[in-house]
Parts: C-alpha cells; structure tokens; sequence
C-alpha cells in the first residue's frame, strides 16, 4: 500500500517517470529526498526555491552583499537549510512535521516578498508637490 501511495504522490507531481529512471523501485526516503531535495527535477521543492532565489536576486537588483532585503535573506535561509538537509534523517525525526514546518517558513518568505515589494509605504513630504 505504502508504495502505491508514493507512487501515486510521484504521478501528481509528474515525477513518477523521472524518479524511475533515477532510482528505480519506489522507497519512501528517496521520494521524499527525489521530491524535497533535488537539484535537477524541476518541480522539487528545492528547485523550486533555488529558482525563486535567483528571481528574487535579479528583481532585487545588485546589491553589495548577497542578501539585499529580508526577502531574499529569509528565502536564502531557507534554500540553505534544505541544501544541507537529509531525507532519511527527515523521515526519521517526523516528515509531516517538516513539511509543516517547511510551510510555515514558505508563509513567511511570502510575507517577506510582500512587504518588501508591494507594503504601501509613505511618501517622505519632499517629494509632495506644495
């Protein structure tokens, strides 16, 4: 049951063919890893983040330190920790807690995104007309 279940999670990212060719027999830690965690298939969460990095970078402009803002601080922040970060030790410690936690953190850089590009700030009074 538990492999029907990770294949069918495969299929509705539309990795089910790619993770084959990669791994071949489907096991809970390298789906985990193979949709969390790699670097090439391009609907991971990684590479997910690792492109909006690079979006956010360009739409930030170029900037004397790497992290410009809180948005890209806070998004950078989380691209690291899931660099670095091990589907079987996830697995161990509770996926549904990382996940979670992952969430709460994606919910932040949005919030960061947010207030850095689009918050309404006001207008300093020496650019209001008189």
């Amino acid at each position: 049951v538990d492999d029907l279940q990770w294949s069918a999670l495969l299929r509705s990212a539309s990795g089910f063919e790619a993770y084959r060719k990669a791994f071949g027999r489907v096991s809970a830690s390298e789906v985990a890893a193979f949709l969390l965690f790699d670097r090439e298939f391009p609907r991971s969460v990684y590479h997910c983040l690792a492109a909006a990095q690079e979006s956010l970078g360009t739409v930030s402009g170029p900037a004397p330190r790497p992290a410009s803002n809180h948005a890209e601080r806070a998004l950078g922040l989380l691209v690291a920790e899931l660099h670095y970060a091990d589907a079987v030790e996830v697995i161990a410690t509770g996926l549904h807690e990382f996940i979670d936690r992952l969430q709460a953190q994606l919910n932040m850089v949005g919030n960061e995104i947010a207030q850095t590009f689009f918050a309404a700030r006001p207008i300093p009074s020496s650019t209001l007309l008189p």
